[in-house]
């Protein structure tokens, strides 16, 4: 019925591999896209992206054996115009057991007008392998977004 309603059984699924962030649920609540692309990619980030990061050691191109496998793009940058704004860079940073971490990296929804399209921003946690998921919804803020219109 909506995002979170995805998130919630994804939250209750993957609990061993994914973390949703309160940031994620926020984020979720504004998003009205194609549900099943929001399935779809939080079970490749428990299923595929989690086992190639954490199991498969020998895989040291995760990127593309994602894409390969799932179909969707990992970003793991923005633009250097991005970065170099401090609100929008600041957009990209969320608190997680207490510590600030960057969620920069994100899975690109297919499905959407330009502009609206699904995004599923994380951090990967090597300490504890888990992937946190801190956003969950329409396409953040960039440079470029006020230059194309959007």
């Amino acid at each position: 019925q909506s995002t979170c309603d995805v998130l919630k059984i994804s939250a209750d699924l993957f609990q061993n591999n994914l973390v949703i962030l309160k940031e994620a649920w926020q984020s979720a609540e504004e998003f009205d896209g194609d549900y099943n692309e929001v399935w779809k990619i939080l079970v490749s980030l428990a299923q595929t992206l989690y086992p190639l990061v954490f199991d498969e050691h020998e895989n040291n191109d995760f990127l593309e054996e994602y894409r390969s496998r799932e179909g969707f793009e990992i970003s793991l940058r923005e633009t250097k115009a991005t970065k170099d704004d401090a609100r929008l860079r600041n957009a990209r940073k969320v608190l997680y057991n207490g510590k600030e971490i960057d969620i920069t990296p994100h899975v690109k929804g297919k499905t959407g007008s330009k502009g609206k399209t699904l995004r599923v921003h994380f951090y990967i946690d090597h300490e504890n392998e888990k992937i946190v998921i801190g956003h969950c919804g329409p396409h953040l803020e960039t440079a470029g977004t006020k230059r194309k219109g959007l």
